[in-house]
């Protein structure tokens, strides 16, 4: 006497029950990542960091997002709505200048340097 979902509850609660997985998992990531730069100290270094955190920011949140798009039978295009390009961008770019302008505001009024002078992960 099990009643199926239908698509879009199911969808609706894959949705729910892979962001609650997917932020136990990011904590065990962060909590993992602690415990191994005590026996690699390797992770320990901004190169091996930022590789860490790239895996897992892939394995933990770009492929449930993947596979969440193929269950619910949607395309990148379409989730991202990239038909309308110019206006997000323009909308992505004007944030993105005022959260720039947080950092360079502040350092100009003291005097100092307005970009960093090496590169760092």
């Amino acid at each position: 006497m099990s009643k199926q979902l239908s698509s879009p509850n199911r969808v609706v609660t894959l949705t729910y029950l892979s962001f609650a997985v997917l932020i136990v998992v990011w904590i065990g990531a962060w909590l993992g990542k602690v415990a191994l730069e005590q026996k690699l100290d390797y992770l320990a270094t901004a190169t091996g960091s930022f590789l860490y955190w790239t895996t897992a920011k892939v394995i933990i949140w770009i492929l449930p997002a993947l596979w969440l798009m193929k269950t619910a039978d949607r395309r990148v295009g379409e989730v991202f709505n990239l038909s309308q390009w110019k206006r997000w961008l323009l909308w992505g770019g004007g944030i993105g200048l005022l959260i720039a302008l947080t950092a360079i505001i502040p350092n100009y009024l003291q005097g100092k340097r307005l970009l960093p002078t090496q590169f760092s992960f």
